[in-house]
């Protein structure tokens, strides 16, 4: 099994905020991505561990990780995902997003969980420990054997973007299209005029698996520093 952790995002929201990539900031003592790598090894000890990152970021790169660069250039959040596309090799592939928190009890569930089709893992609502209102999806797990699905479905969502049919490539949008849901599902404007009528960021089907604890991520400093305080606080419920 491998897990890949993705950090390659341009970050243009942290502004090198505490003076390192988001997915280094310190939550519990510890690093948030490498707080990720240690968990997954701890219950997978065979675990093959790979951090996708831009060019440039050699000095957060962990010794005993193994480094896969990419280029920031390409404009589509989907890329974020496609990207680790050439290390989904073996039986199963565990692909994450560096800058989430998990728990130690949502690494596990993943961990552990058998998969035959693409299961994703995330939150439909907003976290009940720090405010945030928003969905979030935070990775997924699948056999080698339907990576293709996922680049298929990335590409669909592209030329829906092309069409003018939604405005975002994110990550639940490539589960929406794998899984026959509307793509318009989020508020907001295509190129320029209003969305397409939104329905709740929550609406999910199939293969998506509730992760509600204090597993969560965060874009801006001021998302940081309360979602901090807010693990801090309530951390014998990150380690359960």
């Amino acid at each position: 099994m491998r897990l890949v952790v993705l950090c390659g995002g341009q970050q243009s929201r942290w502004g090198n905020y505490l003076d390192v990539p988001k997915y280094m900031a310190p939550v519990l003592g510890e690093p948030v991505a490498v707080r990720t790598f240690r968990l997954f090894k701890e219950h997978c000890p065979d675990i093959e561990r790979f951090w996708v990152l831009p060019p440039g970021a050699e000095e957060f790169w962990p010794f005993d990780v193994q480094k896969f660069w990419i280029s920031t250039k390409k404009t589509h959040e989907s890329y974020k995902l496609t990207s680790s596309s050439k290390l989904w090799k073996g039986d199963t592939v565990i692909v994450v997003f560096g800058d989430v928190f998990f728990t130690e009890a949502a690494v596990k569930r993943i961990a552990e969980m058998p998969v035959t089709d693409i299961e994703w893992f995330g939150r439909r609502g907003g976290n009940k420990f720090n405010g945030n209102n928003g969905g979030e999806i935070f990775g997924l797990k699948f056999p080698v054997s339907e990576g293709n699905q996922i680049i298929r479905a990335a590409n669909k969502v592209r030329a829906a973007w092309q069409r003018g049919e939604t405005f975002r490539t994110k990550a639940w949008e490539i589960y929406r299209t794998l899984n026959g849901l509307p793509l318009m599902t989020h508020s907001g404007t295509v190129k320029g005029r209003p969305a397409i009528k939104a329905q709740p960021t929550w609406a999910v089907g199939e293969h998506f698996n509730e992760i509600d604890d204090l597993t969560d991520d965060f874009d801006l400093p001021r998302d940081y520093d309360g979602w901090k305080a807010a693990v801090e606080q309530n951390a014998l419920l990150a380690v359960g």
